[in-house]
């Protein structure tokens, strides 16, 4: 009885990732976000010896590579997005839910809880599995491929969750489907 139960579970399972899968198109977004005000201080979140990111502010290079379900006004996926300070990046999964009014589109992102970073200092500071990154922004699209928006981005540890960190910005978006 139980091995019948978890083989229809298991078909069901299998018949909604391959009715998801066949609406499901692989997307490349590629973004430069401009900072305009920050509230992160990087020792609350228990970065040895940092003071505030204001420091370190310039323009933030993102890559996204996504699965992406839906064609019409609402949207969503998944896969992992990375963000480049030049001599470090950092790499994490991320969810997103995208609803397209018209030539106006509001986005919500939700990642993290596991980082991988990489370049020159390679460190992730401990405890980071437990850190989330949400992320909201309203953008104007005329095309299918280019957006300006404006936003923000928060780092929010589990563990200090009142020491959250945040990050305003405006940016452009290029966005390449492959069907």
């Amino acid at each position: 009885m139980k091995r019948r139960h978890i083989g229809a579970v298991a078909a069901a399972v299998l018949f909604c990732a391959g009715a998801a899968g066949a609406s499901a198109q692989f997307r490349l977004d590629f973004e430069v976000a401009l900072p305009v005000f920050e509230g992160i201080n990087l020792r609350d979140l228990g970065v040895s010896g940092g003071a505030t990111i204001s420091q370190y502010l310039f323009l933030l290079p993102t890559i996204e590579a996504t699965y992406q379900f839906g064609e019409g006004p609402v949207r969503f996926g998944a896969g992992a997005k990375t963000v480049t300070f030049i001599i470090e990046s950092l790499l994490w999964p991320d969810a997103f839910i995208e609803i397209d009014l018209d030539q106006v589109l509001i986005r919500g992102d939700l990642g993290g809880g596991l980082f991988l970073s990489f370049g020159r200092v390679n460190q992730v500071p401990r405890g980071s599995w437990t850190w989330v990154v949400p992320q909201i922004d309203v953008s104007f699209a005329r095309t299918s491929w280019f957006r300006l928006s404006g936003g923000a981005m928060a780092l929010a540890p589990f563990d200090k969750i009142n020491n959250f960190g945040f990050l305003l910005y405006v940016n452009a978006r290029f966005t390449v489907l492959f069907k």
